[in-house]
């Protein structure tokens, strides 16, 4: 490809401190990003921190194999988010009534452990959908980062290991209004935190949407019970029918 236009280089990283522009031709010149990947916000949102912490994140991105990474520019400013978050904590969501508690959505999360041991069962999908996973979505200063996600649905990609089995299914974890799939060796078996929650209130918020309520559990708790009961009367059939 052409090397970039330096005047439009020059325009774009303007607003920018002068080391954080160094930093960022560094990784213009080692190919891990390039000018069209830098939207007007991530460029926004670099000027907003002090040059150290600028150059901290963009060094972190320096180390990520940045092939797999599609929309470089949102990824990055995943990042500075969660630089952010980590500076400072959270505004506290205040629950509605009708709105489902930690405790409560707990009750419908699926673990890895879970997924495994459901994973061959004709109603798989049907289970799992609506259900809230803890997902591993990336690592920041070596701490690994974590979301409170509603698997939306699923989608069919790669084959990989997942237990003792392989599989194509990733699940679609929705956080507000954003969906990615994930194979589900990245949902994690650790307990939801009261900061993944209020995290995931807050993007349910940004995103003008409404989190699950009390009345979201008691369905699919009611559709984790049938199932329960349906496959323990199976089982009862097929010894009965044995003996």
């Amino acid at each position: 490809p052409s090397a970039p236009d330096e005047a439009l280089v020059s325009s774009l990283l303007e607003p920018l401190e002068r080391p954080v522009q160094e930093a960022l031709r560094a990784l213009f010149a080692a190919g891990k990003l390039s000018p069209s990947d830098l939207s007007p916000p991530v460029i926004k949102s670099l000027s907003s921190f002090d040059a150290p912490s600028a150059i901290h994140i963009l060094e972190t991105f320096a180390r990520k194999e940045t092939t797999t990474i599609y929309n470089k520019s949102g990824f990055i400013i995943g990042m500075m988010k969660r630089f952010k978050q980590q500076a400072e904590p959270s505004p506290k969501v205040e629950l509605k009534p009708d709105w489902a508690s930690l405790k409560e959505i707990s009750k419908i999360r699926c673990n890895r452990d879970t997924l495994q041991r459901w994973l061959n069962e004709t109603e798989f999908e049907a289970l799992v959908t609506g259900c809230v996973v803890r997902v591993l979505v990336g690592d920041l200063n070596g701490i690994r980062i974590f979301r409170l996600c509603v698997v939306g649905g699923f989608q069919d990609g790669e084959l990989y290991k997942f237990g003792k089995a392989r599989t194509t299914k990733q699940l679609i974890c929705k956080w507000g209004n954003m969906s990615k799939p994930f194979k589900m060796v990245y949902i994690s078996n650790g307990d939801l935190s009261e900061d993944e929650f209020n995290d995931w209130l807050l993007q349910m918020e940004a995103s003008n949407m409404e989190p699950l309520t009390k009345a979201d559990v008691a369905k699919k708790i009611k559709k984790f019970k049938t199932f329960v009961s349906s496959r323990d009367t199976n089982a009862a059939n097929a010894t009965a029918a044995a003996d």
